[in-house]
């Protein structure tokens, strides 16, 4: 899962054909985004996405997120604080890492992740 600022579809296209991304989320970030998204990126849930990315069937975050390890890539602090508490608050435990270099230090085979939000847009 991928969070973006602004991506045109062209963008979000090449990134899934080369198998890089599940879904987008656009920020700035809400609990509903984030639900949608996962549900959508996991297949569990409604059939689909309704317009607007709302779940069909409403996922309850906090039987979903508690306890689960995400890591969060961004290069801005405040936004890495805001993507934290809002997953956080759902019981989540989250690290942060400033750049695209440190997520792969951590992400090494063996990780303790279940799930990584990037941003795509670092320098």
């Amino acid at each position: 899962i991928l969070l973006a600022t602004s991506i045109t579809s062209a963008e979000c296209e090449k990134a899934k054909i080369m198998g890089y991304l599940d879904t987008v989320i656009m920020k700035p970030l809400r609990a509903s985004m984030i639900a949608a998204c996962l549900q959508q990126a996991l297949g569990i849930g409604g059939k689909g996405l309704q317009g607007r990315g709302v779940p069909e069937e409403p996922l309850n975050l906090q039987k979903f997120l508690y306890g689960k390890q995400i890591l969060v890539v961004d290069d801005n602090k405040v936004n890495c604080r805001v993507a934290a508490g809002a997953l956080q608050k759902y019981g989540a435990q989250v690290e942060c890492a400033d750049s695209g270099e440190a997520a792969i230090v951590l992400l090494q085979p063996p990780h303790k992740f279940d799930a990584c939000f990037m941003d795509i847009q670092m320098p």
